[in-house]
């Protein structure tokens, strides 16, 4: 079977899929901070400004997150001018204030995307979902971590391995657990794909970086397929305290089936 000719199974109907001629998504898992936000004026296209309505509470270094249509936008503020935000990534759709094709405004929310927290007492959740009515495949999963200390197979990140980890996990009418992550040696034992780096001096930063491929043959093989209509989603549980971590990332990659 050729890359154009695979499909996936959804309520016992094959769907195709072509990752050659689809659309592809990056996203990190995250989760919302605050009431959602409107636009105040239509966004440009390929330009660096959002206009929101008063009240945002958006501050410099925040993550904004924006979807319509089934288009996605995140990327961090760099400055604030009262509602005028000026963003560190240009837009990647002409966002609006009115309804759109599918039928809904612009939504903006403020996202936390760094899962170094303190989940011990308290479990943090983050999460990946298709917008709308809108079904994605994932084929990708990375993830990126930034250490003082160095890090080694026995150590998560370079912290004393978890007491409850932190779980991947799917939800789509059931709940499956992907893997539970102790120590680096879980995150290799599951994405295979792992390596470390260590930093180029006194300043700066140790580093674990791992990928899971789940579409590829020779690897899990089947593609996780996410259905907005549905409420299907992926996340990501941290049980432990990840404070003293500098930076802990996952994101899923894959291709918009519909």
């Amino acid at each position: 079977m050729s890359l154009t000719e695979q499909t996936y199974t959804q309520d016992a109907l094959p769907t195709f899929w072509q990752p050659v001629n689809r659309e592809t998504f990056t996203t990190t898992f995250n989760r919302v901070i605050g009431a959602p936000k409107t636009l105040s004026t239509n966004a440009v296209l390929d330009t660096y400004i959002v206009n929101l309505s008063a009240g945002h509470a958006f501050v410099a270094n925040d993550i904004l997150f924006m979807t319509q249509d089934g288009n996605i936008y995140q990327a961090k503020v760099l400055l604030v001018d009262v509602n005028a935000l000026t963003m560190d990534t240009p837009l990647n759709f002409p966002y609006l204030t009115a309804p759109g094709v599918e039928g809904q405004a612009t939504i903006v929310f403020k996202i936390e995307n760094n899962l170094a927290v303190n989940g011990s007492a308290t479990p943090q959740k983050f999460e990946v979902f298709a917008p709308g009515d809108h079904v994605w495949a994932v084929t990708r999963m990375f993830i990126t971590m930034l250490t003082d200390g160095a890090p080694d197979d026995g150590l998560f990140g370079d912290l004393d391995a978890l007491t409850r980890g932190v779980i991947f996990r799917i939800l789509n009418g059931r709940i499956y657990n992907k893997g539970n992550f102790k120590d680096n040696g879980d995150i290799a034992a599951i994405c295979y794909d792992l390596t470390y780096s260590q930093r180029s001096g006194p300043h700066g930063s140790h580093g674990v970086r791992a990928r899971a491929s789940f579409a590829s043959a020779g690897k899990s093989g089947n593609a996780i397929i996410l259905d907005g209509s549905k409420n299907e989603k992926a996340e990501v549980i941290v049980q432990d305290d990840l404070l003293n971590l500098v930076e802990f990332k996952i994101a899923l990659q894959g291709v918009v089936l519909k």
